[in-house]
């Protein structure tokens, strides 16, 4: 396990946990998409201006930045 926190470090990844901020831009999204958890990563990537790394089309209805899509 330690060095998979040693990977996410050496590579400047970081750990992002379940804010207010995100759950509350999370009840403004259509419904495209019934994955709760995709959802929850759309909501993470507006609010935090970050890309989205996925193969899954839906993402861009939703006018997410998508990488790979």
């Amino acid at each position: 396990m330690v060095h998979f926190f040693d990977y996410l470090a050496s590579n400047q990844i970081e750990i992002i946990g379940i804010n207010q901020e995100y759950l509350l831009y999370l009840l403004t999204l259509a419904p495209h998409h019934a994955d709760p958890f995709d959802r929850m990563i759309i909501s993470q990537a507006f609010v935090e201006g970050m890309t989205v790394i996925t193969k899954d089309s839906i993402f861009e209805e939703y006018g997410v930045k998508v990488l790979w899509g």
